[in-house]
């Protein structure tokens, strides 16, 4: 379990780094669907 929650640590930071302000607005419910394998698009 702790070898795929790597790479979707380092992901998230990614994404985080690209759109810091917006995922850090809605961090929660992207990380829900993030881990459901869809990323929320109403960051628009």
């Amino acid at each position: 379990g702790s070898e795929w929650t790597g790479e979707y640590i380092m992901e998230f930071r990614k994404l985080m780094s690209y759109s810091h302000q917006e995922v850090n607005s809605k961090v929660d419910g992207a990380r829900y669907s993030f881990l459901n394998g869809g990323y929320v698009e109403d960051l628009e």
